[in-house]
């Protein structure tokens, strides 16, 4: 029988540093891949804002039969989904996958986002999938906890300014973080699916697409509503003025 999954969620950086063998964060990656082969996934479901689709749409250059399980898994909770033949290619997120799974050995199954980035919708296709789990599928969520383009823009400006978050992605990472790691799943699915009333939040997500793969990984584990069904921090760490947190749901 297979083991029960974790599911993560991950920050994708900035391609080009995040492929560099020195960067902090494709270090703690090349950490987690021994860990995550261990656990043996029969497959992995991928979430992250380079796919982003009018309907939930799932994709693989694998075993289609595999897309087919996750499409079901949705259907049954009455969301709308199916398998787009056509998608290929992860953008700049791929490199995560290629870190974690440098021999490809491991069937990948990628989950668009909802073009409409509501966030109760994208916590509902993370519960919806959360069973795969138990079949032993891995869930990632990748994409970035905090996305200040300001500040981005002013590190990029000045190659001598201190790569360190701004003060609002503080403030939105520790509230996150408190979230996930102190709070029980009911309380920490009614914060998450508000993010977007911090008071910070028009400047750390203008448009919300990079943190709603945290909203999907959150709902993937929500079954247990006991309150020691808490997550890990597992990565903290700031690229470009990204927030490069990561954490990891073990119930």
């Amino acid at each position: 029988m297979p083991r029960r999954q974790p599911a993560y969620f991950v920050g994708h950086g900035v391609p080009e540093l995040l492929a560099s063998p020195g960067d902090p964060t494709h270090g703690f990656l090349r950490r987690l891949a021994p860990a995550i082969r261990e656990l043996a996934p029969r497959a992995v479901v991928f979430v992250s804002p380079a796919f982003v689709a009018q309907a939930f749409s799932v994709t693989t250059a694998a075993d289609v039969g595999l897309a087919r399980k996750v499409i079901e898994h949705l259907l049954y909770a009455k969301l709308k989904a199916a398998v787009d033949p056509e998608r290929v290619g992860r953008g700049g997120t791929g490199g995560t996958l290629e870190i974690l799974f440098p021999d490809a050995d491991v069937p990948v199954i990628d989950l668009s986002l909802h073009a409409s980035l509501d966030p109760e919708l994208h916590f509902a296709v993370g519960r919806a999938i959360e069973p795969l789990r138990d079949d032993g599928f891995l869930i990632i969520g990748c994409g970035s906890l905090t996305y200040d383009v300001a500040e981005m823009e002013k590190i990029a400006r000045d190659p001598d300014a201190p790569d360190v978050l701004g003060e609002r992605s503080r403030r939105f990472q520790v509230w996150v973080t408190d979230l996930i790691t102190n709070s029980a799943p009911y309380t920490r699915a009614r914060g998450l699916t508000r993010f977007r009333d911090h008071p910070d939040i028009h400047a750390v997500h203008p448009t919300g697409e990079r943190f709603l793969p945290m909203l999907v990984v959150a709902g993937a584990a929500s079954k247990d509503m006991s309150p020691g069904n808490v997550g890990r921090q597992i990565h903290a760490g700031c690229q470009h003025g990204l927030s490069m947190a990561a954490f990891c749901f073990d119930r």
